[in-house]
């Protein structure tokens, strides 16, 4: 199994994070939306055809619940760390969704108890990837599937690089078009300023694969989505 060579967020950090999204979740998905160029939900919806009516569904980092409206389940639970952005989910969707307080590394969740396990745009946001992946395989069913969207980290160090940059500098100032003026003068600054240290901390989509494997899943696949901005990753436990 390929080591993942980069440090997790440390705690300050990682709160830091979560604060920020705190922060801007009235805005989140038309931030997300213009910043992606109008991808960011068709991102979401490539990983929709993996749930299904008769499945019992777990996401884990819900936020505002831009991914968990699209879930369509026999049962759906929400694992999200804060308690104010899963009080905006649940304002935002409805029917047989559960939510509850808790992080990827040590979910809240019994051995063995879904088929089907989502991480929308979160999973770069986990303090410990791998402890996470194998919190996954814990809690999945035989033959369940984890399926991961997230930002691309691409191969090469200009492509990173250039990912990079984006982050930082251009999605902040493309959520000035987003966000009020005000709301920027409360907060005594732009949170989007913060979230491009995820991406620094993240490795490729291969190097997940690879991990995936190593710890016992099956069937693992990747791809690039459209522009290459993202990627759906996805594993079966044996």
């Amino acid at each position: 199994m390929l080591a993942l060579s980069r440090d997790g967020l440390d705690r300050e950090e990682w709160l830091r994070i979560v604060s920020s999204i705190e922060a801007v979740s009235d805005y989140y998905d038309r931030v997300n939306e213009l910043s992606t160029l109008f991808q960011a939900d068709k991102w979401r919806r490539s990983a929709i055809d993996f749930s299904g009516p008769g499945l019992d569904i777990l996401e884990i980092g819900s936020g505002p619940g831009s991914f968990a409206m699209l879930l369509r389940g026999r049962s759906v639970v929400c694992v999200e760390p804060s308690e104010k952005l899963i009080g905006v989910a649940r304002r935002r969707t409805a029917g047989n969704i559960q939510f509850a307080a808790g992080v990827a590394e040590e979910l809240p969740i019994a051995t063995e108890s879904f088929d089907r396990i989502f991480c929308s745009f979160s999973f770069r946001d986990f303090s410990d990837k791998e402890k996470s992946l194998r919190e996954m395989l814990r809690v999945l069913r035989k033959d369940g599937v984890a399926v991961i969207v997230d930002i691309a980290k691409r191969e090469g160090r200009l492509k990173s690089w250039l990912v990079k940059s984006y982050l930082k500098n251009m999605v902040p100032f493309l959520s000035k078009f987003v966000i009020p003026r005000s709301e920027m003068k409360e907060w005594n600054g732009n949170p989007y300023d913060t979230l491009w240290v995820t991406y620094d901390h993240f490795e490729t989509p291969g190097c997940y694969a690879e991990s995936m494997r190593g710890m016992g899943f099956k069937d693992v696949e990747w791809k690039l989505l459209s522009m290459g901005g993202a990627f759906l990753l996805s594993g079966v436990k044996r």
